[in-house]
């Protein structure tokens, strides 16, 4: 039996959110991102005391690349909070501009 790199690649996102609450898959790091977008979610993540897993895609650039392809939109950051996809930046800014966010299946 072949297993193909897609399903490799899926096995590893699954196990990623799902031994993690909330999992912030961004272009570096919390304490050090690389670009804007994955910045801006981190200060609004910390800002809002949600703690979350912070993964640098541009270290695993397979995963950047299956993420890419399997997500709508194209660019980072992805967030998933308890295993579900929540969204690239826009749904993210959605989800912290909205007054009730904190009454959200998704708050904590």
């Amino acid at each position: 039996m072949v297993i193909s790199r897609s399903s490799l690649l899926h096995t590893r996102l699954v196990d990623i959110v799902s031994s993690n609450k909330t999992v912030l898959l961004m272009k570096g790091t919390p304490t050090f991102p690389l670009c804007g977008l994955s910045a801006h979610v981190c200060f609004w993540m910390k800002k809002h005391n949600l703690s979350f897993k912070g993964i640098d895609v541009l270290q695993d650039p397979e995963l950047h690349i299956f993420l890419r392809e399997l997500h709508s939109p194209k660019t980072m950051p992805y967030l998933y909070i308890n295993g579900k996809f929540i969204g690239g930046y826009d749904e993210i800014k959605q989800f912290f501009e909205s007054s009730n966010y904190q009454n959200s299946v998704l708050a904590y």
